[in-house]
């Protein structure tokens, strides 16, 4: 468990009259002094028990601590509805590994692809 806090950030449902960049930003937005900053949600549609979370630092606010703590605020959700939170990340994609890291995840695998040879 992590207890990831940043001032004046509120983890919240999105409503209707919250303004949104595409239509798949997800059902949860992380305001900071009223500002949406993050933006995801916890997909369930196969891999049971498991919820795989997403998300999306909004531009100009990454590396600040943002998406951690969004991503710690899903986790909590996903314990909350009895599901285990997952997550994966792209190898080379440094940024989101420590995110999600910094949110209590650990590395448990690597997805390899390649040819067989028999």
């Amino acid at each position: 468990e992590t207890k990831l806090t940043i001032e004046n950030c509120v983890f919240r449902q999105r409503i209707d009259s919250d303004p949104k960049n595409r239509d798949d930003d997800g059902p949860y937005i992380l305001l900071h002094n009223n500002s949406v900053v993050a933006y995801g949600g916890l997909m369930y549609n196969y891999n049971a028990p498991y919820a795989d979370v997403y998300m999306h630092v909004v531009d100009g606010n990454r590396q600040q601590g943002f998406g951690g703590l969004f991503v710690q605020e899903l986790k909590r959700l996903a314990y909350e509805q009895n599901k285990v939170p997952a997550a994966r990340c792209h190898i080379k994609n440094s940024a989101s590994r420590k995110t999600l890291e910094k949110a209590g995840f650990v590395v448990c695998g690597y997805l390899l692809v390649g040819d067989v040879s028999l």
